[in-house]
């Protein structure tokens, strides 16, 4: 997980949501709070790829905003979006994909 919001917003999410600690549920999490600039930036990205080991073709990232896109794109990393009802309105040029939900990716070989 690349996000901008801080790791005990990822941790109180993940228990709210899932029952769960976020550890039990992404083997890695680069939260807003580990890196020195937010989305835009590409920092946050870059951290994930690292802990994962991964070059950033070998990764998809899945975004809800013009910002995450700019970030994700400015890592080298493609990006599928799906607009919340607050960016519906953004420019998502150069996205990999524009959907309205992630569901309609169908699972994993979506991604692809």
């Amino acid at each position: 997980m690349a996000t901008t919001t801080s790791a005990p917003n990822v941790e109180a999410l993940c228990r709210a949501c899932f029952g769960r600690a976020a550890a039990e549920l992404f083997d890695v999490i680069a939260a807003g709070d580990a890196v020195a600039a937010k989305k835009p930036a590409p920092d946050v990205y870059m951290l994930a790829l690292a802990r994962l080991g991964l070059a950033p073709q070998q990764a998809m990232a899945l975004e809800d905003s013009r910002n995450g896109l700019l970030a994700a794109q400015a890592a080298g990393v493609a990006c599928i979006v799906s607009p919340s009802a607050y960016t519906a309105g953004e420019d998502f040029g150069g996205a990999a994909r524009v959907v309205a939900e992630f569901s309609d990716l169908g699972g994993v070989k979506g991604l692809m």
